[in-house]
């Protein structure tokens, strides 16, 4: 079946070079120069792209997988490679909330394929037992994808452990929460309980015990 054979094609997308996405010339880089978007180092600018490359995402979010399966899977995974290397290159600027927002638009691109994979229209001619044979076939592709999309909000979250805190580590992590609520939905219960009680301890601090003094010795002995 060629829709079996496009399922089965896919993988967990290696991120290309920076380069294929003209962002630079949309920053007013000289592309006949030696200059590229890599070279293009103020956080203004950077910022600049970071709204460019939000776009190449919605892009990429608005294709949705329809029949003809081929051709709708073929231009999702193009822009999907084009959502990925246009945010993997602002990762390389090394400006925190940039490479956070980057992070995470990188996770969420992985995300949507997977969902987009085991939400793509049906072929109607179908029965019921090549229906589950294809649906679990692209469950077993879309796995992959959706530990991509883990591990990039993971890495959010070692770059909130080493302090770089901010809005995009904190929508990584409630992510996470979403996603894998077994671990991240019970740890930030936890945390919300402990500093619950850090507050209260704060507010109400406990009252130093009175030393008590040894009794004066008997004057008879």
């Amino acid at each position: 079946m060629l829709q079996a054979a496009a399922i089965c094609s896919l993988a967990p997308v290696v991120r290309p070079a920076f380069g294929s996405v003209d962002l630079a010339a949309q920053l007013g880089v000289d592309y006949n120069s030696r200059y590229t978007l890599s070279h293009v180092r103020s956080a203004s600018h950077v910022r600049s792209a970071l709204v460019l490359a939000e776009q190449v995402y919605q892009d990429f979010t608005a294709v949705k997988l329809r029949q003809p399966f081929e051709k709708s899977l073929q231009e999702k995974k193009q822009r999907m490679d084009a959502a990925i290397e246009t945010m993997d290159g602002l990762v390389a600027y090394e400006i925190g909330e940039v490479t956070s927002a980057a992070t995470y638009y990188m996770a969420e691109t992985y995300f949507d394929f997977s969902r987009s994979l085991t939400e793509s229209e049906r072929p109607a001619d179908l029965n019921p037992a090549e229906l589950t044979a294809y649906e679990e076939a692209l469950d077993e592709e879309a796995f992959p994808f959706e530990e991509k999309a883990i591990e990039f909000h993971q890495k959010n979250m070692d770059m909130m452990r080493a302090g770089n805190f901010n809005a995009w580590t904190e929508k990584s992590r409630g992510r996470l929460a979403q996603m894998v609520p077994g671990r991240y939905a019970k740890q930030e219960l936890s945390n919300g309980f402990l500093d619950a009680i850090d507050s209260y301890v704060y507010r109400h601090p406990v009252q130093p015990v009175p030393e008590t003094k040894p009794p004066a010795p008997d004057a008879d002995h």
